[in-house]
């Protein structure tokens, strides 16, 4: 996250509460964790509830999909023709670029589609 955050006490009593009873920890987990909670109450302008709910829902959902564990061999397939890919350059800010061309898509299986791009936004996060 780019910028400077001030976080109230309650907020950072939240984040901390958050990170200590999380179970979705890796051996860089808590980083992960710190990170969402910034960004569910940045996007969710600071209110606690819906921060909280988004958090629950992004921290389920990546229990679920568990982007993490995707393995090139599992999408390199589909990223065969380059229809999505990371760009090697960031942008201004030096944020990574994911770029998307539809001309490419030459594959019929969505559920392999969305994992290539889970893959590959996963991928450009790190």
């Amino acid at each position: 996250m780019t910028g400077r955050m001030c976080v109230t006490c309650e907020q950072g009593r939240w984040m901390a509460c958050t990170i200590s009873n999380c179970d979705a920890r890796s051996s860089s987990g808590e980083n992960l964790i710190t990170h969402l909670c910034c960004c569910c109450l940045c996007c969710r302008s600071w209110d606690l509830s819906r921060a909280h709910k988004m958090l629950l829902g992004t921290l389920q959902w990546r229990l679920e999909t568990r982007p993490q564990e995707i393995v090139w061999a599992q999408v390199e397939q589909e990223a065969e023709t380059g229809k999505t890919f990371v760009s090697p350059y960031p942008d201004k800010e030096g944020r990574p670029v994911v770029v998307m061309r539809p001309r490419n898509q030459n594959t019929r299986d969505e559920k392999e589609q969305v994992m290539f791009l889970i893959y590959c936004l996963e991928h450009a996060s790190r």
